[in-house]
């Protein structure tokens, strides 16, 4: 039986690629004159950015400087940013139904503040872990571990919603349940646990 349900934020409870993605290739052509195909960069979705910068340059001081630049460019795009349909319904629903719920996301605290707390979800949510948080990061399983310990709950009754081969790596590691957000996935994990078509299928999940 599933009690407690994580949630991935970009490509799960947010619709952010568009911004995420058009954003890092504006940084990689300012930082680096580099024309990236768009399509290229997916591989950035669901690990932190300094994790994606490092495929274009180990300079530490570049590192810094580009992702700071990305968060603030993202950050002033927030309003183009939008939750998946039957996202907040959900969230209010399996909570009333006394299911713990929580975020694990890779993004930075402040980035998480600047772009996603606006939805006035987060009262909701009994943890929120970013990754200012903890020192590794998806896929390692710190990150959803942290998570768990700060809860108290049993990893065995645990689910973690994500929409990427990390996430689902990431819970893997952490002997937790997976279940693939496919509304915002764009790649097919058929080794997943769960197969999620619409955010309400998580209520049929916790009923059993």
């Amino acid at each position: 039986m599933i009690k407690t349900i994580l949630f991935d934020v970009d490509g799960t409870i947010v619709d952010t690629q568009k911004v995420v993605l058009s954003t890092f290739k504006e940084v990689i052509k300012e930082y680096l004159n580099a024309n990236v195909n768009i399509n290229d960069l997916a591989f950035a979705l669901g690990i932190p950015g300094r994790d994606a910068i490092k495929h274009f340059t180990n300079n530490k001081v570049l590192i810094n400087k580009m992702a700071k630049s990305w968060s603030e460019k993202a950050s002033n795009r927030v309003n183009e940013d939008t939750l998946f349909n039957n996202i907040p319904e959900t969230i209010k629903s399996l909570s009333q139904e006394g299911i713990t719920l929580g975020i694990v996301t890779s993004k930075t605290k402040q980035e998480y503040i600047n772009e996603v707390s606006h939805f006035g979800l987060d009262d909701y949510f009994d943890v929120i872990v970013t990754a200012s948080d903890t020192k590794n990061h998806k896929p390692n399983p710190e990150p959803l571990n942290f998570a768990i310990s700060k809860l108290g709950v049993d990893r065995t009754e645990t689910l973690y919603v994500g929409d990427t081969k990390y996430d689902m790596l990431t819970a893997n590691a952490a002997k937790v349940k997976f279940a693939l957000a496919n509304w915002g996935a764009h790649e097919e994990l058929p080794e997943a646990d769960y197969q999620l078509n619409n955010p309400i299928n998580l209520e049929e999940i916790v009923k059993g």
